[in-house]
């Protein structure tokens, strides 16, 4: 063992083939659960719980991309500073969200079902921001910001 030390071995991909054997193993799995349609059914009930509890709390929104990468955009003034109220009050209950939603294979019946009464809580709070003109002073932090910069 104290020989293979000293030597050198190259060949393509070092002779690793786990990550073919992930891969390989990985489309298989997506192919026997058909994991496309269930990204696809994921997003699209992400877009409809997003919409009626918008209307629900008179909330204006704007849902766009396709369903298993999709993104939710506030409508209005100071759409930026709805988000980071809408992110920061779903951090509080557990979730980490931006403006979109990646979906995924675990997701289940359950975690929809505690995103929907979590954003339907949010929902409730933004509302009740805009109406009383409190959405900034709600913040517990900066507004986020969008687009890539140089940091100096």
């Amino acid at each position: 063992m104290e020989a293979a030390q000293d030597t050198f071995i190259s060949s393509t991909f070092w002779t690793e083939r786990i990550g073919f054997t992930a891969a390989l193993a990985t489309i298989k799995k997506m192919e026997e659960q058909n994991v496309p349609e269930k990204l696809i059914y994921y997003g699209n009930l992400i877009n409809k719980g997003w919409s009626e509890l918008a209307q629900k709390h008179g909330l204006k929104i704007h849902i766009s991309d396709i369903p298993p990468l999709t993104h939710i955009i506030f409508n209005g003034e100071n759409p930026l500073a709805l988000q980071t109220l809408y992110t920061q009050e779903m951090l509080i209950r557990g979730f980490l969200i931006g403006s979109a939603v990646y979906t995924s294979y675990a997701y289940t019946e359950e975690i929809i079902e505690s995103f929907f009464e979590s954003t339907d809580k949010c929902f409730a709070i933004i509302a009740m921001a805009l109406r009383n003109g409190s959405v900034f002073s709600s913040l517990k932090g900066d507004v986020i910001y969008v687009g890539f910069k140089r940091l100096t």
